[in-house]
């Protein structure tokens, strides 16, 4: 099965788009479970909790796992993301999706999917 990869490297004021922007058109609320994993935060408090904490989670085995409701305040955070990847299990149009989008040393995402469709949802341009 063929992974369909977008790289997105856009900025704003000198600063990588946050995750919120990163996620706007994919149909996160629909994810049947959406894993975080290894995060690494220069400034924030995600879901209240402090940074290292966060962190934490994010490295236990089999990630971070949030509901549509708790991921929705997650991308409303006002955070600076270092490196991290979120997995969502994604069902769309009937067909079942992976989809993972991963920041790498905060000067780019990465957006993957099994499917080229959810791929191209993701893409913000």
């Amino acid at each position: 099965m063929a992974i369909h990869t977008i790289t997105i490297d856009d900025r704003t004021g000198g600063v990588l788009i946050p995750l919120g922007e990163v996620v706007r058109g994919i149909p996160w609320r629909q994810a049947g479970r959406i894993r975080l994993h290894d995060f690494r935060l220069h400034v924030g408090r995600p879901l209240g909790m402090a940074a290292a904490e966060f962190e934490a989670l994010t490295r236990t085995p089999g990630g971070l796992v949030l509901d549509g409701e708790s991921f929705g305040r997650l991308v409303s955070t006002d955070m600076q993301i270092i490196d991290g990847m979120i997995e969502f299990d994604l069902v769309v149009d009937g067909t079942a999706a992976r989809l993972t989008v991963e920041c790498i040393d905060a000067t780019q995402w990465e957006i993957s999917s099994d499917s080229i469709d959810v791929a191209a949802m993701a893409d913000p341009k």
